[in-house]
């Protein structure tokens, strides 16, 4: 669901072609926010937020990001959306991967 929205809205503000890295960002960090904690699931069989509580506390899950995109859609920031999904996804992925990666080690 995100992505299609994600992709309507890019396809639907007409963005140049030099935009469009940061418009697939956003789209693929979407997409790994939500791969990464069931692939540690996946994994070890125990659910990630339970393993690591302060996974709770990181911004990016699902429900914030729609808030976001309904708040800067709203404004009329969709360039800003896109480079605050782009770069909030990225960070929140790899902030998984540093707390499950250190949850294995210890």
């Amino acid at each position: 669901m995100d992505a299609v929205y994600l992709m309507a809205l890019a396809l639907a503000s007409g963005f140049p072609a030099d935009f469009w890295p940061v418009v697939a960002g956003a789209l693929l960090g979407s997409v790994l926010v939500s791969y990464a904690t069931e692939r540690y699931r996946g994994a070890t069989g125990e659910d990630m937020y339970r393993a690591v509580p302060a996974l709770r506390f990181l911004p990016g899950k699902r429900d914030e990001r729609v808030f976001l995109c309904m708040v800067l859609v709203i404004l009329g920031l969709v360039r800003e959306l896109f480079w605050t999904l782009t770069v909030l996804t990225h960070v929140r992925v790899f902030l998984t991967l540093v707390f499950g990666a250190r949850r294995e080690t210890a």
